[in-house]
């Protein structure tokens, strides 16, 4: 019979001092999500009465000297928490297993009544915070200070803008951070190890775990993207659609897209950042099934529905105007959609041709050469010729199609609009095109990862092997039961855009 063990760990931000142990919690509650959206944890403590040596009665988290609460904003909690076969005690090294969080206090409350005075410590993960600041920049498609020489591609781009942010200004005494190369050390500069997979694609040696290159194997695009101060979530999100995962400018991929789903991403209990492709699998790496206990996944309970949520399987998309101002217009309709009626939506992404046009600005300068130039607003006019047009006669969004008019020009811009414009509409429809299943999972208390994957087996439900990603994780812990709640979801279909 399985054994649980815990340990808290306390420590000072502002009074700097060692760990210590929280031993009268009675109640913890810890969540993680994909694209952190939510990773916080709960904690309650009993806070009782003790006496010290001059016969003072107080609470034992409340300081004796000035009646003040012990904890403040910003300090460092640590939970650890393990099912163990044998006699062991917790593992609290730097790479421990037993981690289930690290996180720092963001609210404290306190709970007085006639029997009790608990205190509540809300934590939010700590490179959590470091990821809501606000990032502005623009990154160019030819910027040579890339780690590739080249330009700047969506893993080295999420890279460079978590490594930014999540950067230590100083060093603390008595505190470790990563090194780029991702290990823990006094003199580190960064939260977040932010590494990719494979080396000679970022800054670093390789061994992290942020996908460097796409399923087939292939480099991604190089992309350019500029924000003024938005949420870094929210660039990294944009990162992670197909638009910029793959290049429409190619037609092979036009057809096929090498990704065909929107990457996952979130931050682990070692702070490291995970992003990844969720690829279907022959074998998913675990199995939850009803009544078996074998496969290290106990099921309490199921909440499980099948259903269309919001369906969308057809959309009408305007991708702003043309050079001659006439607006782009055009349609996308998911044949893959099992839904039985057809249901549209309009989208107004003006922004594509908008976008497109001052890339090609932007590209022309890089060559030295004739390209459009800006009359005013989103009005642009034509190369002045096409004999040294970009160096090249080749559009900035097709390496391909040699361009000699101005007709040819439009179209050919025309046509590369429509495509990002079904690109973002097959996104849409295939999270929102048919029925899937989602809903909760409680099992017996075990640590998982957001995004991964479980082939589930719940036959009193009519569920047989099918495949769910565990979008949210809550850990709910007494000190004698340890719950865990998935928060799952089908994946959606893989459809190409010559659907």
């Amino acid at each position: 019979m399985s054994k649980l063990i815990t340990k808290v760990q306390w420590g000072g931000a502002v009074n700097s001092f060692a760990l210590v142990d929280l031993t009268d919690w009675s109640n913890l509650i810890i969540t993680r999500s994909t694209e952190l959206k939510s990773n916080s944890a709960e904690i309650t403590l009993l806070n009782p009465q003790v006496i010290n040596l001059s016969g003072t009665i107080y609470r034992r988290h409340v300081n004796s000297a000035n009646n003040k609460l012990k904890f403040a904003e910003g300090d460092t909690i640590k939970i650890y928490v393990a099912y163990v076969e044998t006699n062991r005690e917790i593992d609290t090294s730097a790479t421990s297993n037993d981690l289930l969080m690290s996180a720092e206090i963001q609210e404290v409350t306190c709970n007085l009544s006639q029997s009790k005075a608990e205190i509540r410590l809300k934590c939010i993960d700590k490179s959590y915070v470091a990821l809501q600041k606000l990032w502005a920049f623009s990154y160019t498609d030819n910027d040579t200070t890339a780690p590739d020489g080249t330009g700047w591609r969506s893993p080295t781009l999420i890279q460079n803008i978590i490594r930014w942010t999540a950067k230590v200004d100083e060093n603390i005494s008595g505190k470790t951070y990563y090194d780029k190369y991702g290990n823990l050390v006094s003199n580190g500069n960064f939260q977040i190890d932010a590494r990719l997979r494979i080396a000679g694609h970022g800054e670093d040696n390789g061994g992290g775990l942020i996908d460097a290159t796409r399923p087939d194997g292939s480099i991604f695009p190089i992309i350019s993207l500029a924000k003024v101060f938005k949420p870094i979530y929210e660039w990294i999100d944009e990162l992670s659609t197909m638009e910029y995962t793959n290049d429409f400018s190619i037609a092979a991929e036009s057809a096929s897209p090498p990704t065909k789903r929107k990457y996952i991403f979130y931050i682990d209990e070692l702070n490291r950042f995970n992003w990844f492709y969720p690829a279907d699998e022959t074998t998913p790496g675990e199995t939850i099934t009803e009544g078996d206990t074998s496969t290290g996944n106990i099921l309490y309970s199921a909440n499980l529905t099948y259903a269309t949520y919001d369906i969308v399987n057809m959309v009408i998309f305007n991708a702003g105007d043309d050079m001659n101002g006439s607006g782009i217009l055009d349609y996308f309709y998911d044949r893959a959609s099992t839904a039985p009626k057809l249901q549209m939506v309009y989208k107004a992404w003006t922004d594509i041709a908008r976008q497109m046009k001052a890339d090609e600005v932007r590209e022309g300068a890089r060559l030295g050469k004739t390209t459009i130039t800006r009359v005013h607003d989103d009005e642009y006019s034509y190369p002045a010729n096409y004999t040294g047009y970009n160096g090249t006669g080749l559009p900035s969004w097709d390496s391909t199609t040699t361009i000699a008019s101005n007709t040819a020009f439009n179209n050919s811009f025309r046509s590369a609009t429509i495509i990002k414009g079904k690109a973002r509409a097959q996104a849409l429809t295939s999270n929102r095109g048919s029925p899937r299943w989602r809903g909760t999972l409680t099992i017996k208390g075990k640590k998982h990862a957001p995004g991964d994957l479980a082939r589930v087996s719940v036959l009193s439900c009519g569920v047989s092997s099918i495949d769910l990603r565990f979008k949210q994780i809550q850990h709910n812990i007494t000190k004698e039961d340890w719950q865990t709640i998935l928060t799952v979801e089908q994946d959606e279909r893989l459809v190409t855009l010559s659907s």
